[in-house]
């Protein structure tokens, strides 16, 4: 699971790179479609692993209790050392563990992040191409506002007589557009995700 979110930073970035520079509708529809999987794949895997170290944590607690009675009514206490040694090295996998997945769940997030930043200023160019008299304030606010977003696309393209290369720009810049929620809502949840491995690794 560490691996597959360690990964996914890696391939996000690469995507950004490959994206940013794409030309053709078809290629930023490909990056877009590529973005969506490995977002969905990456944010479900970090839940099923954090989902996992909370159930070895849980199981771990409980061993330690069954043990520590069983101790009271025993009187050898070699066999109770060894498996307390055995649980303290399975605490220290789960702590290790959990602190490796906040890493690279980070990392993740932060490539989600620059990837995101990227495309609102690839937003802005496309904006100013279909509309030049735009100021950075009105951009800010059509970007700010996903229904203002989509209404301004429609009203440039029905109400003007636009060029085929306009049409196609305020095509992009509405895919585009479309990855920023996506990435706005994947980090939303991986927010939630990290209160919930924050608490994980405050109580080992």
């Amino acid at each position: 699971h560490i691996s597959f979110v360690s990964n996914a930073a890696e391939k996000i970035n690469s995507i950004h790179s490959e994206a940013i520079v794409a030309l053709s509708t078809d290629r930023e529809n490909k990056y877009s479609q590529r973005l969506e999987r490995l977002v969905a794949e990456t944010n479900s895997t970090i839940k099923i692993a954090i989902g996992t170290l909370k159930h070895l944590k849980e199981e771990t607690s409980q061993l330690k209790e069954r043990v520590t009675t069983k101790s009271k009514k025993c009187k050898s206490k070699s066999v109770d050392l060894e498996i307390s040694s055995e649980l303290a090295v399975r605490e220290n996998i789960i702590a290790a563990c959990s602190q490796k997945l906040k890493q690279e769940s980070t990392t993740y997030r932060t490539a989600q992040e620059e990837y995101k930043l990227a495309i609102q200023r690839k937003i802005k160019l496309q904006l100013h191409v279909i509309d030049p008299s735009l100021t950075e304030e009105t951009i800010q606010d059509i970007m700010d506002n996903g229904e203002g977003t989509e209404s301004f696309f429609k009203h440039r393209i029905m109400t003007k007589k636009v060029n085929s290369e306009i049409q196609t720009t305020c095509y992009k810049a509405k895919t585009k557009f479309k990855d920023v929620l996506a990435l706005e809502q994947s980090m939303t949840e991986l927010h939630r995700m990290f209160l919930d491995l924050a608490l994980l690794i405050e109580i080992q």
